[in-house]
This record gives structure tokens, C-alpha cells and sequence, in this order.
């Protein structure tokens, strides 16, 4: 096994996702399998057909740059609170594809990310969907680096937030 050291979070290599500690050794884990597959590209255009528009849904939107890690800032956010009547009318996981599809959650900084739902799990007091994959981004040189995050939806209190 190849090492590898990072200071948090999770790395997308040969197909093995990788995880590590706060500092140390990386030691491999399965793939995980995905549940739905998304692409996300600079190119904003319509949302695609079946996605809801997530403005209808919030009383309020902050949006949550998830591609930009930098050590020693906050790694979660609150998305907004979603109004009463859209958990009674949706299902959170098409909640949160709108987010995701709308930019609300920013899965890239310049090219595109591409990611996979890996873990859902819904019950009576919350929804929680993990996400991992990579995004492309372009500073002097052209890179691709890891995307991991998970978005909670608190059904008790409305809240979406996102941890990365």
C-alpha cells in the first residue's frame, strides 16, 4: 500500500476510496457502491427535467461551498431552513438534488465535479445523504482533487446542513 498523508477527509484513488485521520497514514477502505450518480458543469442552464427549483422550498438560502477546504475554517454549514409544507410534499433526496443541480451546494470551483451518492439513510428525525467523487479546478495548472461530503435534513427543526 502506497502512503499517502493529508490533514482531513477523503481521497478518490484507483478506484479505492481512501480515508484518513486528522494526520496521519491513509489506509484504504471497499468502494462503495452508488446510489445515483451526478455531473455538475460551469454551463448553467435550465435545470434538468424532473430537478424542483429549491427557492420555492427555503424561506431562506445560504449557499455552501463544499470544494473549497481550507484548514482551520469551519468544515459544516446551514444550507436554510426548509418551509413545512416541503417535507410533507417531497422526498429529501430530490430536496437535495435541487440544492446540488441549483449551485446552492457548490460542488466545484471552476471546471466540473462528478459524484455519487454512496449512503443514504432516512428516518422519522433526520435525512442524510453522503456524497463522494472529484471536482476539476484550474489555477495555474489544471487539477483534480476529492469531494467529500454529507447533506442532513433535521425533519424536526427544517434544517439542511451540509459537512465536508
Amino acid at each position: 500500500m502506497k502512503r499517502r498523508y493529508l490533514l482531513t477527509g477523503l481521497l478518490w484513488a484507483s478506484g479505492v476510496l481512501v480515508g484518513v485521520g486528522a494526520v496521519g497514514a491513509a489506509r484504504e477502505q471497499p468502494a462503495r457502491p452508488c446510489l445515483a450518480n451526478y455531473t455538475i458543469t460551469r454551463e448553467r442552464g435550465p435545470l434538468p427535467a424532473g430537478v424542483l427549483s429549491p427557492r420555492p422550498l427555503f424561506a431562506s438560502i445560504t449557499p455552501c461551498g463544499v470544494a473549497r477546504q481550507y484548514p482551520g475554517e469551519p468544515q459544516a454549514c446551514v444550507v436554510g431552513g426548509l418551509r413545512s409544507a416541503a417535507l410533507r410534499r417531497y422526498m429529501p433526496r430530490r430536496i437535495v438534488e435541487s440544492l446540488l443541480y441549483a449551485g446552492d451546494i457548490e460542488t466545484m470551483l471552476h471546471l466540473h465535479a462528478t459524484f455519487c451518492l454512496s449512503e443514504e439513510m432516512d428516518s422519522a428525525e433526520q435525512y442524510r445523504a453522503n456524497f463522494h467523487g472529484s471536482h476539476a479546478y484550474c489555477t495555474n495548472e489544471c487539477t483534480t482533487a476529492p469531494l467529500a461530503f454529507t447533506v442532513t435534513i433535521d425533519k424536526r427543526t427544517r434544517t439542511v446542513t451540509v459537512q465536508y
